[in-house]
């Protein structure tokens, strides 16, 4: 059955994954927002939340998901705007009318910000109307925005990444993820109740930095010590002195945030849990350091340079295993002289090297260029050289026995 859905917020980071996974699965989409939306997978109406709800703007719709926020004054936001937008959200939609706010993991009654008071007032605001509420983690996406376009850039151009100490803990989700649970809750969610959609798993923000770094851009940034008190005693005295500084706020939200329980929110609403690193697709700068590596570990295999195409060819299939997206992140030694690899190989100690060892090996060995040097028949006759196919091929077959045979026993079949 087709349902008409509208959407606050539809030009935002997470509204126009909202918008594009309702209209791909065929409701129609209402996308409320300041200006145009440009995009023919909804119609465009125009909302303001610091402005009075037009008259009849909800009348047609069956679902609403209300992402909107005042994000002008960063951390210093007032509240009353986000709670009579809400309430008037609520007051316009007709009577049997899902309606989802998207609130956030900050929202506590005693959050250092006025972001973190704001979201949860409008929690429970939400949930005495009988509206459905969502916590997300950190939203994360291929094409960053909001908090994560912020972390992604430091990501790229910072050196080093601050380790605070006690390390804050980070519950990501992404975007597309979290666009599924949002519609998820809208069909299915239970009125008066509030769903936190996020990794089961949460990872101390040192980590999920050095993450970002890796897996986007290539990167092994240094982490840098930091008591997390000197922030709060910064912020603090700031604060004394009549200066509010919006990174500090930020930062003591940060080490303030409660914690997110996903596990059974997520499997209530029927959403599968994927590994937010798989998540992670590289930039455009992580791309090259990908491309760069490969070069190395096929020159470290060959023994030359590899043609180019065999260089893509085996990007494209590291693209297509979950686990091997992500560079590596070689050290400068080993990126200019691959046989310096020859450590990492003997070591054995690094599964991912491993797996992409194993598959830059299997692009070589099928390679016309590559072959004959796998096979050791270089220079000779055509007859020599079907022989010695022949010979080695021959040799294999005991090793390929006995790991048949092995695989049997340990399954209890012989």
């Amino acid at each position: 059955m087709v349902k008409t859905f509208a959407v606050t917020g539809a030009r935002g980071f997470i509204g126009r994954e909202v918008v594009r996974q309702l209209a791909a699965r065929g409701d129609d989409v209402v996308a409320l927002a300041r200006s145009a939306i440009d995009t023919r997978e909804a119609t465009w109406r125009k909302y303001d939340l610091t402005e009075s709800l037009p008259d009849g703007l909800l009348a047609d719709v069956d679902a609403i998901i209300h992402l909107a926020a005042e994000t002008d004054r960063g951390p210093f936001m007032r509240s009353h705007i986000e709670l009579d937008a809400l309430r008037s959200i609520l007051a316009g939609a007709r009577p049997g009318v899902r309606v989802v706010f998207v609130s956030s993991q900050a929202a506590s009654p005693h959050a250092p910000t006025d972001y973190g008071r704001t979201k949860w007032l409008c929690e429970k605001e939400a949930i005495e109307r009988g509206a459905v509420v969502v916590r997300p983690g950190l939203v994360i996406g291929s094409k960053p925005g909001g908090l994560f376009a912020v972390l992604d850039d430091v990501a790229r151009r910072s050196p080093i990444v601050p380790r605070f100490i006690p390390s804050p803990l980070i519950y990501p989700i992404n975007v597309a993820d979290l666009a599924t649970g949002l519609i998820a809750a809208a069909d299915e969610g239970r009125n008066g109740e509030c769903y936190h959609i996020a990794s089961a798993y949460p990872v101390p923000f040192h980590r999920f930095m050095s993450e970002v770094a890796l897996r986007r851009h290539g990167r092994r940034p240094l982490k840098l010590p930091i008591p997390s008190a000197l922030i709060t005693l910064a912020d603090k005295l700031a604060e004394l002195a009549g200066v509010r500084i919006a990174p500090l706020r930020r930062l003591r939200s940060l080490f303030d945030l409660p914690p997110l329980h996903a596990r059974d929110d997520m499997r209530n609403l029927a959403l599968a849990e994927v590994d937010w690193r798989q998540r992670l697709d590289l930039s455009s700068k992580g791309m090259r350091v990908r491309s760069r590596e490969a070069a190395a570990i096929l020159r470290y295999i060959v023994g030359r340079s590899p043609p180019g195409d065999m260089v893509r060819r085996y990007v494209r299939l590291l693209r297509t295993d979950a686990r091997a997206r992500s560079p590596l992140g070689f050290a400068l030694l080993e990126r200019l002289f691959p046989p310096t690899l020859w450590f990492r190989d003997v070591m054995g100690v690094d599964p991912a090297f491993e797996r992409q060892l194993d598959a830059a090996m299997s692009i070589a060995e099928s390679a016309p260029v590559t072959v004959y040097r796998f096979l050791r028949v270089q220079g000779e006759t055509n007859l020599a050289s079907l022989l010695m196919i022949a010979v080695r091929t021959t040799a294999e077959v005991p090793f390929v026995i006995v790991g048949i045979v092995r695989k049997r026993l340990a399954r209890g079949h012989v």
